[in-house]
């Protein structure tokens, strides 16, 4: 039976991922340079600090990295402070399982005050317990430290314990640790769709069916 339920930010509480894929365009456009097509693409696998210094690099920008990078981190904060909208249907959902009586907490790769700062204007925040980073817990999502630290905050152990989560190696560290897994569909992972799938007790197209959660989870 299910007794409590983590869930991380970008992609599974919050549609962010277009705004995280847009950043260096976004960014040039803040400079007035239009960017080449495809660079998305280029910068995917790179950290903020990696990216800024090739931003620097291929376009002439006349910033240090550091100045680059705080720049590129002020476009996300005005993102999620304004605009940056909940995935749809994901309300439905949270207040489900609040009226159940499953309590909630959020697990995050992310920046804690930019989360923060979304939830809340969304009238999201008001149903979790708390939130865990992995700078706080101090280690990535491909350990298993931020969902046992979960865990404990909802007193609960992992077999009685949902994971909500969009990224394969995540999910697979939650499942390898004892949790159930829920995976959310995001379009910005359409390509690592069937080894989420595979991976996740549960494959949510979308947040529209809240009674087959509840069965599937024995709420």
């Amino acid at each position: 039976m299910m007794k409590g339920a983590i869930f991380d930010v970008d992609g599974v509480l919050l549609d962010s991922m277009e705004e995280w894929d847009q950043l260096g365009e976004t960014y040039l456009a803040g400079l007035g340079i239009r960017a080449e097509k495809g660079l998305a693409d280029t910068l995917a696998a790179m950290s903020m600090e990696e990216g800024a210094a090739w931003l620097i690099g291929h376009y002439g920008l006349s910033k240090t990295v550091e100045q680059a990078v705080e720049e590129m981190a002020g476009v996300m904060r005005e993102a999620y402070a304004c605009r940056i909208p909940e995935k749809n249907g994901v309300e439905n959902y949270l207040r489900g399982l609040a009226e159940a009586g499953i309590p909630m907490v959020i697990a995050t790769s992310g920046d804690r005050d930019n989360a923060r700062m979304a939830l809340e204007r969304l009238g999201l925040w008001k149903y979790f317990r708390g939130m865990l980073t992995c700078t706080q817990v101090g280690a990535g999502k491909s350990q298993p430290d931020i969902f046992l630290a979960a865990a404990k905050i909802l007193e609960g152990v992992p077999e009685e314990i949902w994971v909500f989560e969009d990224a394969p190696h995540a999910a697979a560290t939650a499942r390898g640790a004892g949790f159930h897994v829920a995976a959310v569909k995001d379009g910005q992972n359409a390509r690592q769709e069937a080894q989420l799938a595979q991976t996740a007790d549960i494959y949510l197209e979308d947040y529209g069916n809240f009674e087959m959660f509840r069965k599937k989870a024995g709420i």
